[in-house]
């Protein structure tokens, strides 16, 4: 390595510390753009900061108080933001590859057209958040609370939503081929025109879904709760739904005998 780029290098990480301890005193003024990857922020108060574009590429930033941030476009990949609070985070085409979002707090959080892509948010509160075209394939969401989210055209394949809370959500035309949706809580939900094509539903709670249209091929609903759930049109190609309960109000397609298959009429 020349003298020159050691010269360079040295300053470069001299400026990241200042704006690492401009941040910490509070002072989150033009940040905008600004490239602070790698640097430990765990905790620091970004609340309303200005973030467009900002590199928090593998950053530490467990515990940071991100409410009311604009974090549009910014690249969070790697980065730690497990107990984060990002509650009204705007985060329109946010990178968030293999984020750690643990137990985070993205309650009414922009998520539309950000990429979670392998990001952990197990446990973590998203409660309605807006993630329309969201991609999160790969991604561990277990446990996490979706309630009332809006996933229109999110991305799900292959995504561990075991247990999750999706109570009232909107999934219209989102992909979940493959999902691990085992326990999921997801009454009430709007998942027509929904890709759950090979999705493990075991156990799942649907009662009153709208799962009209919704493409259930080879997917197994074993045990699942389909009590006043809407599967009219519905593709029910090689669906397990042995063990699985309806009732008087459960809509099938045309001609198809649930009992036929092992499903349970309850009460």
């Amino acid at each position: 390595m020349s003298e020159d780029t050691m010269v360079t290098e040295a300053a470069a990480a001299s400026a990241k510390d200042e704006l690492r301890r401009r941040i910490l005193a509070g002072k989150i003024g033009g940040l905008a753009g600004a490239n602070l990857s790698s640097l430990d922020l765990a905790g620091a108060d970004l609340s309303e900061a200005d973030l467009r574009e900002t590199n928090f590429w593998e950053a530490r930033l467990v515990g940071a108080n991100f409410v009311g941030a604009n974090l549009t476009e910014a690249d969070l990949r790697g980065a730690d933001l497990s107990g984060a609070e990002m509650v009204g985070a705007r985060m329109k085409g946010a990178l968030l590859t293999r984020a750690c979002l643990q137990g985070a707090n993205l309650i009414g959080a922009r998520l539309e057209q950000a990429d979670m892509e392998e990001a952990d948010a197990s446990q973590a509160r998203l409660g309605g958040c807006y993630a329309y075209k969201l991609k999160a394939t790969h991604a561990r969401l277990v446990g996490a609370d979706l309630s009332k989210a809006v996933l229109h055209e999110a991305d799900l394949s292959q995504a561990d939503l075991s247990q999750a809370r999706l109570n009232d959500a909107e999934l219209r035309e989102a992909v979940l081929r493959k999902a691990n949706l085992r326990g999921a809580q997801m009454a009430r939900v709007d998942a027509s025109r929904t890709d759950f094509t090979g999705a493990d539903l075991t156990g799942a709670n649907l009662q009153r879904a709208f799962l009209r249209t919704a493409d259930l091929r080879q997917a197994n609903l074993a045990g699942a709760n389909l009590a006043g759930c809407d599967l009219a049109q519905a593709n029910l190609k090689g669906t397990i739904l042995a063990g699985a309960t309806y009732d008087a109000h459960t809509k099938w397609p045309v001609d198809f005998n649930p009992k036929a298959v092992g499903a349970v009429l309850a009460g």
